[in-house]
């Protein structure tokens, strides 16, 4: 519950920016130490005393597994991940609706933010993608006991930098999820985010059962339908990223390469 209690409402009412993320990725390029109103002034990103976007922006760049922070003596550190560094390089603005998709499946994993991990991994499959808007609040404030759930930079971030990837629609009585579409050139993308939710939920092993790997609800994390996830899992198994043991009853995966091997290849094939 502790990581509730900080995760939960890190963006202080703001919803994230393809554009100051992408100034914080310059910042993050120096490694060197600033404070919020420093950085502020390098960036143009507003802050205040006791607000402000630096902050909550700096997380959403941390939650879509661009850059790292330390913190010490009210200065931020920040450096750009391996991940970061690629996307600076290949798509320095964050326009390429492929970044948009890869900045969102790092949201909602479980290092990411922890109420959009929540939606994409416990209420869509426990509900549907198309849901009541009582049944999501409701599903909200059971979990959430105690807390304020601010679900404005939620619903605001689908008009706003998640826009292109047209996933997600709310009227005062509706709440609709709308899967992607396979396409083959996210290929590299599918792979760095099943490996690196394996990574982050089963660190250390090799192999799951079919049970154990679905119970990830990758399908959900990547917008997928079920049939274009397994698409992916049957591609991955002939790029020999994965192999599937049939024959066991469940049948097994195992696991072959890295997330971080896949870094690289991500924007090869866009």
């Amino acid at each position: 519950m502790a990581n509730v209690k900080t995760n939960l409402n890190f963006h202080q009412t703001f919803s994230p920016d393809a554009n100051a993320i992408s100034m914080l990725l310059s910042v993050a390029e120096e490694r060197t130490a600033y404070s919020k109103e420093e950085i502020s002034d390098i960036t143009g990103i507003p802050t205040g005393a006791s607000s402000g976007k630096v902050e909550p922006f700096i997380k959403y760049a941390y939650f879509m597994g661009l850059i790292e922070d330390k913190y010490k003596n009210k200065k931020h550190l920040l450096s750009l991940t391996p991940l970061g560094k690629e996307v600076k390089y290949q798509d320095e603005t964050l326009q390429e609706k492929a970044t948009i998709y890869l900045c969102h499946s790092n949201l909602v994993l479980s290092t990411g933010a922890t109420l959009w991990n929540f939606i994409f991994s416990s209420i869509i499959p426990r509900y549907g993608n198309n849901l009541r808007t009582t049944v999501f609040i409701d599903a909200l404030k059971n979990h959430y006991k105690g807390i304020d759930v601010n679900l404005a930079p939620f619903n605001s971030s689908y008009n706003g930098m998640f826009r292109k990837l047209s996933i997600f629609k709310n009227t005062p009585n509706e709440i609709k999820f709308m899967n992607t579409m396979y396409k083959e050139p996210y290929l590299y993308i599918y792979a760095y985010i099943i490996m690196k939710e394996w990574e982050n939920l089963h660190e250390g092993v090799q192999e799951l059962t079919s049970i154990d790997l679905y119970n990830m609800n990758m399908d959900n994390k990547l917008c997928l339908s079920r049939s274009d996830f397994d698409k992916v899992l049957s591609i991955l198994e002939n790029k020999g990223m994965i192999k599937v043991e049939r024959l066991l009853t469940p049948f097994v995966v195992l696991k072959l390469v890295s997330a971080n091997d896949m870094i690289e290849k991500i924007y090869s094939t866009i």
